[in-house]
């Protein structure tokens, strides 16, 4: 007596599956390159859109194609008519895989091209107004290294919203990146008088100061920074605080931040460069190297900085 296969089984047989995945792929291979062909053509914005719509709708019927017809060496036939001892489903099957392979390279490329190729610089050139563009551009060089270069866009989105925090903080980043310890407290002064509730502006212009070695003015703001982070789980403001404290020779206060670093992580993850920074401003050379071994191994986006 035959047992009836399941329908997974049976879906799996007439590969619906991998018609599926091979709709699927085809599809967004086609979105993408419909995406960036249709500016040099002069097609229509909606017509990607439109695509995907129709794509959408042709799904359901794909499904059914591949449900009820199979390909032969005779031609197209339907799946009841063939008899199964001479089906070629299974090598119909690796077919697809191929195709399926094959697409999905393509799409990627397309993708890859997309991103790299025909949008490059294109958030400049799309809205070269935009602080916002302007901003993020110039933190990411910040951290790229490329010093000049995004000095250069965060000044220019500082022009352009002259009441935004975000510019004149990247601009004394910048500057405390090249060792120019006064010129960023003076940069870090600015996002305070702009913001006076920022906490982050106090935080970093104590260390600002305390690299220039004016540690009693550092001090001032390290107490209004406190104040403001009391009761509160932030690692990485502690481990700024910290650094300054550390720089300016108070050893004790910087190793209490430790021990507040050392608590909030037995109750969850804190990032290890949080650690080495304060351990660095001790002096304390193998044992930040030991946290910064951590903190690479678990790609710390604070690493960056280091």
């Amino acid at each position: 007596m035959s047992v009836k296969p399941s329908l997974f089984a049976e879906l799996r047989r007439r590969n619906v599956f991998r018609a599926c995945a091979f709709y699927i792929a085809a599809t967004w291979a086609l979105a993408q390159g419909i995406a960036q062909l249709a500016p040099v053509v002069g097609a229509p914005e909606w017509a990607a859109r439109w695509f995907l719509i129709a794509a959408a709708i042709g799904f359901p019927f794909w499904i059914g194609f591949a449900w009820f017809y199979e390909f032969t060496p005779e031609g197209l036939k339907r799946e009841s008519e063939i008899d199964p001892a001479q089906s070629i489903a299974a090598h119909t099957g690796k077919k697809l895989d191929r195709w399926i392979i094959a697409i999905m390279a393509i799409a990627i490329v397309l993708l890859l091209t997309n991103t790299f190729v025909w949008h490059k610089g294109a958030g400049l050139s799309a809205d070269p107004g935009s602080e916002a563009v302007h901003e993020a551009y110039g933190g990411f060089l910040n951290a790229m290294g490329r010093l000049d270069e995004g000095l250069a866009q965060s000044s220019e989105a500082a022009r352009l919203d002259p009441l935004s925090v975000q510019p004149f903080h990247d601009i004394a980043i910048n500057a405390l990146i090249r060792g120019n310890y006064e010129a960023a407290a003076t940069g870090f002064r600015h996002t305070i008088d702009i913001d006076p509730n920022w906490t982050w502006g106090y935080i970093k212009l104590g260390r600002a100061l305390s690299l220039a070695q004016k540690c009693k003015e550092a001090f001032v703001q390290t107490e209004i920074a406190e104040r403001r982070i009391a009761g509160g789980e932030g690692p990485l403001s502690r481990s700024w605080l910290g650094s300054t404290y550390a720089t300016c020779a108070d050893g004790k206060r910087a190793r209490q931040k430790l021990s507040e670093l050392h608590a909030i992580a037995a109750k969850r993850y804190v990032d290890p460069a949080t650690f080495a920074t304060i351990h660095a401003s001790l002096g304390e050379i193998d044992e930040a190297m030991r946290w910064y071994q951590k903190a690479l191994a678990d790609r710390s986006p604070d690493m960056v900085y280091t």
